[in-house]
């Protein structure tokens, strides 16, 4: 084998890699849902959940659907008490978790955090009363 073959094989293979690589790039993202770009989305469920450092409490399940996310957004606003959470199958503690800090309201958007479970765990230190009450609400 010449040195031209070996530069040229070399080349070559350089040449493939990237193409392989260019053509996987392109394949598409799984979509997690969400409202389309210029659509809007509507209230689907609201309610008051108690949330304490006793349990996790599930403030959101995935629909029965699994094929099709059913959400564009969820909303949790809490009132006195940080809490934790949990996205997907994970379970929150006092030492692990996405913390939400006290009388605030976030909205958790599906393209980011999905349509999965989502479960809270009373985020309080040095408190007489450890439990919160906590406004959720899911848009489609």
């Amino acid at each position: 084998m010449t040195k031209l073959q070996a530069i040229l094989m070399g080349l070559t293979a350089i040449l493939a890699s990237l193409v392989v690589l260019l053509a996987v790039k392109q394949l598409p993202e799984p979509v997690l849902s969400g409202a389309p770009p210029g659509l809007s989305s509507s209230l689907s469920t609201s309610s008051s959940v108690a949330v304490g450092t006793s349990s996790v409490v599930t403030l959101f399940a995935p629909a029965a659907n699994t094929t099709a996310q059913s959400c564009t957004a969820r909303v949790i606003s809490t009132v006195g008490q940080p809490i934790m959470l949990s996205f997907g199958s994970t379970t929150p503690t006092a030492t692990e978790g996405h913390m939400q800090t006290a009388s605030t309201t976030v909205a958790y958007d599906s393209e980011i955090y999905g349509c999965g479970y989502i479960r809270a765990f009373g985020y309080a230190q040095n408190v007489t009363t450890p439990s919160s009450t906590i406004s959720i609400m899911e848009f489609q």
